[in-house]
């Protein structure tokens, strides 16, 4: 009876929770569908999912789902230090979020082209796995397992990270398509991936070691004792006893983390790996590296393939990512990119044909008679070619706290010219030939 009434207490705390969760996931997505502009010959799901993407208010959502995403993983690299007790706000948290991340998933499968197609994709399936458990035992009131019902699906979480490279895309398609853009763009892609593959690299070894109980090396152990007496004798030289309440049907126990070495289990006890996410994320780091220290270590055969197939797929994806990064750059002049302008440095830009002799202005705007005592200026020559011999010379020579700065560009160009950050210039030259009787 008491079980009963405890759980009916958790489902009506979770849905205290959930409600307003969910009331707000639907305001925004609300907002998004009626803000969608008429157009006609093209049905409102199609104008929707057009909107969802290109507008101001898709992508306020697709930034909102970002965070989260990292703010679930932050959650549940969080409670694996909680454990075996979280706190109440901890599942608030993970409900709140999930609710979040229940209409996002319902909205894109609505307004997908093919819904199908979209139900069974990769990002969809993640989804499906690591939210959908959590709303159902929120709603059955499941509170004593902390979830565990679905403790498979847990470690998938790690995934929403993926959801990144969402916001990365949205980027791509409202930014310019200047090849300047393109490199940032890409260099972010380049850290995402290693950040996905890193967090969710550690977040299988660490469900492999600890849910799973797989045989590892090198990593702690937590015991669970029925009775108090023998919990504080065992654990009388570590880190002590632990006493975790009862939940629900689970009746109360005491718990202790031993060493690797050293503790051999005594009968009724029942141990099982205790790999913190640091220890996890030191093991990804130093298997990757190909350090391999040997601390840490899998034994069953189980582990040892799941770490194979993460250092394969680990060897193709980061590599790929930065070789289209460093295509990107060969892509890329040196001389075509914005100038980088130091905080109160004064810098001065000049503007010229290429088949005009610039070293006499340089050197006179160099002069020592015409520097201030503690300044360093810098010109900008922005030429519409590249530099020749005798320009290369004088970038060289005047090379010592970067004076000297060539960039390719018209002077006449808006877009060149802010390039070169006219708007913040002490002044701008434009250099004719004299010879020239227009």
């Amino acid at each position: 009876m008491a079980a009963v009434v405890e759980e009916e207490d958790c489902r009506s705390a979770g849905l205290l929770v959930f409600v307003p969760s969910l009331g707000a996931s639907l305001t925004v997505y609300l907002y998004l569908c009626l803000t969608v502009p008429p157009r006609r010959g093209i049905s409102y799901r199609e104008r929707c999912a057009t909107y969802a993407v290109g507008s101001r208010v898709g992508f306020f959502i697709e930034v909102i789902s970002a965070a989260l995403s990292v703010f679930s993983c932050c959650t549940y690299i969080a409670g694996t230090y909680l454990s075996p007790m979280p706190p109440r706000w901890f599942e608030s948290t993970e409900i709140s979020m999930s609710t979040f991340f229940l209409v996002y998933w319902l909205f894109n499968i609505l307004v997908a082209p093919k819904r199908f197609q979209e139900m069974i994709s990769m990002q969809s399936l993640i989804d499906a796995i690591t939210v959908v458990p959590v709303v159902i035992t929120t709603l059955l009131g499941f509170c004593d397992s902390s979830f565990g019902v679905f403790a498979a699906a847990r470690v998938l979480k790690f995934f929403r990270v993926i959801r990144l490279l969402r916001v990365i895309r949205t980027v791509d398609m409202i930014s310019n398509n200047s090849s300047e853009d393109a490199i940032k763009r890409q260099m972010m892609r380049v850290f995402s991936v290693v950040v996905v593959v890193l967090v969710v690299s550690t977040g299988f070894v660490q469900y492999l070691a600890n849910e799973m109980g797989e045989s590892w090396m090198g990593i702690n152990l937590r015991c669970d004792f029925e009775d108090i007496n023998q919990c504080e004798t065992e654990c009388n030289h570590y880190l002590g006893c632990i006493t975790v309440p009862p939940t629900g049907s689970n009746p109360s126990y005491h718990s202790c983390v031993f060493p690797s070495q050293g503790f051999q289990t005594s009968n009724g006890v029942l141990c099982k790996n205790a790999m913190d996410f640091h220890e996890s994320l030191y093991f990804t780091i130093v298997t990757f590296t190909s350090v391999g220290y040997g601390d840490i270590t899998p034994v069953s055969a189980l582990s040892k393939m799941v770490m194979i197939c993460l250092v394969v797929f680990t060897v193709y994806a980061i590599p790929n990512q930065l070789n289209q990064l460093n295509a990107l750059r060969e892509l890329r002049s040196e001389y075509d990119g914005t100038f980088a302008h130091t905080p109160g440095r004064p810098f001065v830009i000049l503007c010229c044909s290429p088949d005009m002799d610039v070293r006499r202005f340089v050197a006179e705007f160099f002069h020592e008679d015409h520097l201030t005592k503690g300044t360093s200026p810098q010109l900008i020559l922005l030429i519409n070619s590249f530099p020749t011999r005798l320009i290369r010379q004088m970038l060289l020579k005047y090379a010592v706290r970067r004076k000297l700065v060539y960039m390719t560009g018209d002077g006449t160009s808006a877009v060149d010219l802010g390039r070169a950050r006219v708007d913040i210039a002490q002044a701008v030259f434009l250099m004719a030939d004299g010879s020239h009787t227009d």
